[in-house]
Parts: structure tokens; sequence; C-alpha cells
């Protein structure tokens, strides 16, 4: 609502190592943030992170980022808070934030998508669809709205998720929607 930002968002992925008989990726974002990753038969999982003063936070649980088997098809659930939906105003241009949470699912789509970006062209490319709703009073000036997440990724072999779009949105003509696109820019 506030206009276009252009950011950029860096991960670092670290070398893999074993906890607890899992197979773990810990993957470093620009803000110091470790983020792990638990591969597994059943796919992969956000476990945890730890935030740069290195305090462990747990997530709700082992959280699916993919589920196995990669095809299209393959369908699961997963909960997420909304971050795109804020504006600012009046008065001294007072941040206003919705910050809900709600369950998407997921589907993967497609398993052979060409996708290019910044980085190059990748093929045989996955693309996991997710969608959600949820009633929410979100007070202030707002009240009640519906809130729609409608969010597509894809994922390259080899490399990993080389784009991302997520769009939030409520019906309420007062703060109606904010949506990002992500794109792999370069990686070695």
């Amino acid at each position: 609502m506030d206009g276009v930002q252009k950011k950029r968002y860096l991960i670092h992925n670290l070398p893999l190592r074993t906890m607890a008989n899992h197979t773990v990726l810990p993957r470093q974002t620009g803000d110091g943030t470790t983020l792990l990753y638990r591969f597994s038969e059943q796919g992969v999982f956000l476990i945890a992170t730890i935030d740069r003063h290195h305090q462990k936070k747990r997530l709700d649980s082992n959280r699916p980022v993919l589920l196995f088997p990669a095809r299209p098809g393959t369908r699961w659930h997963d909960t997420t808070t909304t971050f795109l939906l804020e504006k600012t105003g009046p008065p001294q241009r007072t941040l206003f934030r919705i910050q809900e949470r709600l369950t998407l699912e997921h589907r993967i789509v497609a398993d052979n998508i060409t996708v290019k970006v910044p980085a190059g062209t990748f093929t045989g490319c996955l693309r996991i669809d997710a969608h959600g709703r949820v009633n929410a009073d979100v007070g202030n000036y707002v009240g009640k709205v519906r809130i729609t997440i409608e969010q597509s990724q894809w994922y390259a072999p080899n490399t990993g998720l080389v784009k991302a779009v997520r769009r939030e949105q409520t019906d309420s003509p007062a703060l109606d929607h904010g949506e990002y696109e992500m794109v792999l820019v370069r990686y070695r």
C-alpha cells in the first residue's frame, strides 16, 4: 500500500550436518538468522530457527517445505502469518500491520516447468501453489475482514527455490493487498 520496494535477501547454504540421526541443512540469512532444514524420506522440513543472538526458537513442529513424492497432485497443509498487509498513515506516519495466522493448502501443480530469472534459465522445475483464507477482526479502523493468500514457488533440480510470488489481500478498501516477488539473482 505504501509503494514498491526493492530489497536483497541474502541466504548462505552452510555445510550439511547430522543432528539426531537426520541430515540437516543450515542456511544463514543476511541478518544472521540460521534456518535448519531436515531431509527425510517424507520430504523437506523447516525444523528450527536460531536468531543471531543464538537463542533457538523451535517452530510449531516440523514445518513442511516440500513433501514427497515430489510430483503433481501431492498436497499438504501448513500455517503461515500474514506479513505483507501494512501501510502507514496519520498521525505521524503510524504503521498499521495485519498479522494473522492461517492455514495454507499446498499442492504441487507441475514438475517440468522452465523458469527464467536473473540467475539463468532453469528446466524441470517444480511449481507449488498454495492458498488459504481466514476471517478476522483486525481492529483499529479496519474491523472485520476476509484475508486471502495466494502463493506460488518454483524449485529447480540441484538448485532449490528460484522464484516465489505471494499475494495477500483483504476485502477492505482501507488495506486491500500486499504482494512480493522473489527471484534468484545469483548463486554459486
